[in-house]
């Protein structure tokens, strides 16, 4: 991820492949090769000061010594989507025995496991019908 992390330095100055200074091997950007129009779009001059500023911040010891923090962060929405659909079938304001709850909390994970791969659903003309707007 270190690598990834430093790549950025060589990926905005237009260098995809580079000598990655850990353990001698090569880096190089993820995406796809860019066509003629990403060429055209203004790159980052090396040693220039905003490349310096971002070296800074990329470069910077007090944020590497937390790197290892934001690497193994995970996203605890899945779990608290399948906690949500629980309460449908075992809403808090009712009370159940042992049998009754365990049964309940089974078939709602049985339920919410069918429905994790399932396509987004789409409309007449074949759009999402939900679309999910980027902040």
């Amino acid at each position: 991820m270190k690598a990834i992390w430093f790549g950025i330095l060589h990926h905005v100055v237009n260098e995809h492949e580079w000598l990655l200074n850990i353990d001698g091997t090569y880096g190089k950007c993820a995406h796809s090769p860019l066509t003629e129009e990403n060429q055209q779009r203004p790159w980052l001059q090396k040693g220039s000061p905003a490349h310096v500023a971002l070296k800074g911040i990329v470069e910077d010891k007090r944020f590497l010594r937390t790197f290892s923090y934001y690497v193994n962060f995970r996203h605890s929405g899945f779990v608290e989507s399948f906690h949500s659909h629980l309460l449908m079938y075992a809403p808090k304001r009712h009370a159940y025995t042992y049998v009754a709850y365990k049964a309940r909390i089974q078939l709602a994970a049985i339920d919410f496991n069918k429905h994790t791969n399932r396509k987004q659903a789409l409309d007449k003309e074949g759009k999402p019908r939900c679309v999910i707007l980027q902040v």
